[in-house]
């Protein structure tokens, strides 16, 4: 199995095709301001499968914010917002390792909503995904 850090480099090399294939052929026509803030959202997106794993860097990383947002929350009146992210703590402790989470269908539910922001960001965020799925062999839709 692949580590986090061959993981976000695969996803990096995977990316960087995507844009030069689209520089090439003006697919996307992404600005330099868009390729250089999809990086970060990419680094997550690439071992954001892996969120199944309670060892993870990435379930470790979204299990400490959790936290934080769940407290800020509470502190703040915001309730649905913290009966949200723990239930979504507590789903992840059920799901399985490369079940679900481990699909295309994920992937697409996970970037869709950063449409929302830029499709740019959204496009790199479902690359990074894919780039995991690659790695791990298991490109299933559902």
């Amino acid at each position: 199995m692949a580590g986090y850090k061959f993981h976000i480099i695969f996803g990096l090399i995977f990316a960087a095709a995507i844009a030069f294939v689209s520089g090439k052929y003006n697919i996307f026509g992404f600005t330099t301001l868009e390729l250089i803030s999809a990086i970060p959202i990419l680094f997550v997106y690439s071992i954001l499968p892996d969120i199944d794993i309670s060892s993870s860097k990435i379930s470790n990383i979204f299990r400490t914010i959790s936290l934080v947002i769940i407290i800020i929350s509470v502190l703040f009146g915001l309730k649905i917002l913290a009966i949200s992210i723990a239930s979504i703590l507590l789903i992840l402790q059920f799901v399985g390792h490369r079940k679900f989470i481990h699909t295309i269908t994920a992937g697409l539910l996970f970037s869709l909503p950063l449409l929302y922001f830029n499709y740019a960001i959204a496009i790199f965020a479902f690359a990074g995904f894919v780039s995991h799925l690659l790695i791990d062999g298991k490109i299933e839709l559902i």
